[in-house]
C-alpha cells in the first residue's frame, strides 16, 4: 500500500542540521547576553507592558531549537495488515525586535524544520518521505495605552530541497489583534487569523487569556500551546500542556498534485531549567491523540483515516528573555 507516494529527496540531511545545532549554540553562548541586555533596555525605557514581575514563570521563547520523536503509529486501515509510522522532527526558531520606539516595535524571525516519516509495512518495502520547510515572519507590535497591547504579523512558509525539481508544500498565515490587561495577573487576547495553505484560505477567530496565580502558578489558554505551569522558582518550570501538530507535503495523484497530511494532538508534561543567561534546556514526554491521515484534492478531502495514539519524547533549548 503506498502512502507517501512522491518525489522524495534522498539526499542526506544530517550534516546540515549539525551546522545548524552548531551555529545556533555558537550564536547563543556569544552573543545572546550582549543582544538580549540591549533589546531588555531598550524595551524598559519604552511604553510596553509585559508585567514580567508577577510571577515565577519566565517570559515566552524568543527562539528554540529542539527535536520530538514518536514511533509506534498505527494506522487504523491499512488493508489486510497493519501498518506502523514512525515520526522524526527537528526545528529551530528565531525572533527578535530588530527596532523599539517608545510605543512601537518592528519583529523579524525565521523558522527551520526537518521531519521524516516513515511507514513500515509487513512483508513490504519500508516507504520513507522527508519533509524540509523554511519560513519567514514580519511583525509589529503597538502599546497604545497601559491597558491595550496591539500587534499585526505575516508569516510565510515553503519546502526547499536545495535546487531540486521537487513540489513542496507551501502556505502564509497572518493576521492581527489586541492584548487587553485587566490588571497585572490577568490578560485576554482578541484577534483574526487567515491561513492560506495551497491557495486555499481559511479566517479563524482567535480568543485566549493568561492568568497568574501568585508566583509559582499561571494557566494560559493561548492557542496553539495550552498550558499550566508551575514555577517553583525563578530558574525552573513544570508545564502540563497540548500543542497541534500536523506534517504536510505534496504527491504526484493520479491526474494533478496530491496534498498528504498526517495531524495529531500532543499532550505532555515538561520539565525546563536555565542553563545559563537567557538558555534554558527542556525535556519532556507524553501521548499523541486525535490523530488523522488524509489526503486533499483541489482542497477537497478524497481520503482519510484516523491513526493510533502513541508515546513522544522530546528536547529542546530555548531563548529566554
Amino acid at each position: 500500500m503506498d502512502l507517501l507516494p512522491a518525489k522524495t529527496n534522498r539526499v542526506n540531511f544530517v550534516k546540515f542540521w549539525r551546522c545548524v545545532f552548531c551555529f545556533s549554540i555558537v550564536v547563543v553562548t556569544a552573543r545572546a547576553h550582549a543582544v538580549g541586555e540591549n533589546i531588555i533596555d531598550a524595551v524598559m525605557r519604552s511604553d510596553f507592558v509585559f508585567d514580567r514581575n508577577v510571577s515565577n514563570v519566565p517570559f515566552f521563547p524568543v527562539g528554540y531549537l529542539g527535536g520530538n520523536v514518536q514511533g509506534g503509529i498505527e494506522l487504523e486501515d491499512c488493508g489486510p495488515e497493519s501498518c506502523e509510522l514512525s515520526l522524526q522532527n527537528y526545528s529551530h526558531a528565531l525572533g527578535l525586535p530588530v527596532w523599539v520606539g517608545q510605543k512601537n516595535m518592528i519583529l523579524l524571525g525565521e523558522t527551520l524544520d526537518y521531519e521524516t516519516i516513515e511507514l513500515n509495512v509487513p512483508g513490504g518495502e519500508n516507504q520513507k518521505r522527508t519533509i524540509k520547510t523554511a519560513g519567514g515572519m514580519l511583525a509589529w507590535v503597538g502599546q497604545p495605552s497601559t491597558s491595550i497591547q496591539v500587534g499585526a504579523f505575516y508569516y510565510y512558509y515553503s519546502g526547499f530541497d536545495f535546487g531540486k525539481s521537487i513540489d513542496h508544500p507551501w502556505g502564509s498565515i497572518g493576521g492581527g489583534g489586541f492584548r487587553y490587561r485587566h490588571r497585572p495577573t490577568f490578560h485576554t487576547y482578541w484577534g483574526l487569523v487567515g491561513i492560506n495553505e495551497q491557495s486555499m484560505q481559511t479566517y479563524i477567530p482567535y480568543i485566549g487569556f493568561d492568568l497568574y496565580l501568585g508566583k509559582k502558578w499561571s494557566v494560559s489558554a493561548l492557542l496553539p500551546w495550552p498550558a499550566i505551569s508551575y514555577a517553583p522558582n525563578k530558574h525552573s518550570i513544570y508545564r502540563l500542556g497540548a500543542i497541534y501538530s500536523t506534517s504536510q507535503w505534496v504527491a504526484d495523484g493520479e491526474t494533478e498534485l496530491d496534498v498528504k497530511s498526517i495531524s495529531q494532538v500532543n499532550v505532555g508534561l515538561s520539565y525546563e531549567r536555565q542553563l545559563f543567561s537567557m538558555l534554558w534546556g527542556e525535556v519532556g514526554a507524553g501521548y499523541s491523540g486525535f490523530g488523522r491521515y488524509s489526503i486533499e484534492e483541489q482542497g477537497n478531502v478524497e481520503f482519510e483515516q484516523n491513526i493510533a495514539s502513541t508515546p513522544f519524547i522530546k528536547m529542546s533549548l530555548n531563548i529566554r528573555p
